[in-house]
């Protein structure tokens, strides 16, 4: 378990990420992809993507939540002009599934309202890495953003029947409020229990946490940073260590060694290094992602496939083979030519 699992846990709806072939961003037919009536043109495509690649903050993200892929080609004589595949792809695909439920709600006469404008604000800067990095797009395509996340949170509203309004949002913030705080921690990781009875035993006695986190921890990165693991939501914490520690760290002193816990590697140590109640703004993303549950992601999924088949989606042969099915849309890279 380590730092990277917690700081990593929320990235856009479609990871924009891969390594494949390349593709020049500006050399090809003025069509990216047609869905019934309706054109995704190369100049709208290349818009977005300039807009992602010129927030270096984002591309730094994405590239550090990656496993190892690159979105720019770094063979390329001008890499800022030609990128991977993949990541074109990811784009285009990610395009197509927001205009499929934008004709949805368009078709069925289903309004986007204030409330999911401002629900889909805040999912929108949270799946961007936060207001920082947001902040960061030029003006026009946060606008965009905006609208694509308030569509789906409206289309997955009417799909999973669940109510998305501000006042039952509030409400359930207000019954919930343990759920909402920004918890800092760090823990030290041992393989077996005895020895981590021997570490807590010293840290009782005055032993320096963040010495024997560097010396001690078998959590290899985090115990270069005296054991500090970051700052995340209780649900977080549990679905990287498990719910025990989640447990232990929402309601543990601060600043002292709690119990040890038993996690999916070994046996940890926590300490809570802050808390911090968390505004309803702040928490709006989390909330309306908790009250979609597990199911969803999977409903919208499903529904996008079988709007994507009713609507003939076809995509440029250069981009790849375009497919849809129930777990979601899929533009596969065409192959790389042999040298």
């Amino acid at each position: 378990m380590s730092a990277k699992k917690i700081r990593n846990r929320v990235v856009p709806v479609v990871a924009l990420l891969g390594a494949s072939t390349t593709l020049a961003a500006c050399s090809y037919s003025p069509v990216a992809a047609q869905i019934g009536s309706q054109v995704i043109t190369q100049s709208q495509l290349n818009t977005e993507l300039n807009a992602l690649l010129g927030n270096s903050q984002f591309i730094k993200q994405l590239t550090s939540a990656s496993t190892g892929s690159s979105v720019e080609n770094p063979l390329s004589a001008s890499p800022k002009s030609v990128l991977s595949t993949a990541f074109v792809d990811k784009v285009l695909q990610r395009r197509i599934t927001f205009d499929l439920i934008k004709q949805a709600l368009a078709k069925s006469g289903t309004k986007v309202g204030s409330d999911q404008v401002t629900v889909g604000t805040a999912l929108a800067i949270t799946s961007y890495g936060g207001p920082t990095i947001f902040d960061a797009f030029p003006k026009s395509y946060q606008l965009e953003v905006i609208d694509d996340y308030a569509a789906l949170i409206t289309i997955e509203g009417s799909l999973t029947k669940t109510d998305f309004s501000l006042p039952t949002l509030q409400s359930y913030y207000n019954s919930h409020l343990s759920d909402y705080v920004n918890i800092c921690a760090a823990h030290i990781l041992s393989s077996s229990a005895s020895a981590a009875n021997s570490i807590l035993a010293k840290l009782n006695s005055g032993s320096s946490f963040p010495v024997l986190a560097r010396t001690s921890s078998a959590d290899s990165t985090t115990a270069q940073n005296g054991g500090y693991i970051g700052c995340a939501l209780p649900s977080q914490f549990s679905s990287s260590f498990g719910a025990s520690f989640a447990n232990e760290i929402k309601t543990g002193p601060i600043n002292k060694p709690l119990p040890i816990v038993a996690v999916g590697s070994g046996y940890s140590i926590p300490l809570v290094t802050s808390r911090t109640q968390l505004s309803f703004s702040q928490s709006l993303a989390a909330i309306a992602t908790t009250k979609l549950g597990t199911t969803g992601g999977a409903v919208v999924n499903a529904f996008v496939a079988g709007a994507a088949k009713s609507a003939n989606v076809s995509v440029n042969p250069q981009y790849g083979t375009f497919s849809a099915s129930v777990s979601g849309l899929n533009i596969a890279a065409p192959a790389t030519p042999a040298p």
